[in-house]
């Protein structure tokens, strides 16, 4: 583990806040006139994809750093999280350049999620031993949340949606992991994220016997 994978990890955190609080500003500003006028994104949509791409690029490389030191369980975990995030990220930001459509983005979106939630379950419940307790606590409910959103997409009919959105409205099942995935995606990995950077830079202090920054 190192100081710099903290700071990245923190790094994603404030991002991923930044993208919640744009998201929450999309559905009070803009949500009802592009639901009515039919567009397939707005302006703080299309900010809110991006934002969302930058906090998984941030994480990638903490991933691939606890691939690389951490025991078995962690380090198959971990490049989970990589394929994961790498596809969650290039998915994000090649739909807000509109160079793919929603038909490809939506489902990489959420088969990336579920290997982040892959990785994220696995370094908490044991792939990495080193974590706080409360932060494997957090870990397990964030991966077990982010693992909702391939779950309703690919088995309970969200690639329905991409025909017919009001097929959705009517899918309670998919509506609530839709809700647990982006509870889990919007907040809980946020604070997952600025919660481990914070542990990996007092991990990396205290190795060297130094007070952390």
């Amino acid at each position: 583990m190192s100081t710099r994978a903290g700071q990245l990890a923190i790094a994603s955190g404030i991002v991923g806040i930044l993208a919640t609080l744009v998201l929450i500003a999309f559905f009070i500003l803009e949500a009802p006139q592009t639901v009515a006028a039919g567009a397939k994104t707005s302006r703080l949509g299309a900010l809110n994809d991006a934002l969302g791409g930058i906090q998984l690029l941030l994480l990638l490389p903490v991933a691939a750093r606890l691939a690389l030191a951490g025991n078995l369980p962690s380090r198959l975990g971990a490049i989970a999280g990589v394929v994961g995030l790498a596809a969650g990220a290039i998915a994000s930001e090649l739909y807000v350049l509109e160079l793919i459509g929603f038909t490809v983005n939506y489902p990489m979106v959420a088969a990336g999620n579920g290997l982040v939630g892959v990785w994220i379950l696995t370094i908490s419940l044991g792939g990495e031993p080193r974590l706080a307790r409360g932060l494997k606590r957090l870990g397990i409910a964030t991966g077990a949340g982010l693992l909702m959103i391939p779950l309703g997409v690919f088995l309970l009919g969200g690639l329905g949606s991409l025909s017919d959105s009001r097929l959705a409205l009517r899918n309670y099942p998919f509506l609530a992991t839709a809700a647990i995935g982006i509870t889990a995606f919007a907040i809980a990995l946020p604070i997952w994220s600025i919660w481990l950077g914070r542990q990996l830079r007092v991990a990396k202090a205290e190795a060297r016997n130094l007070p952390p920054a």
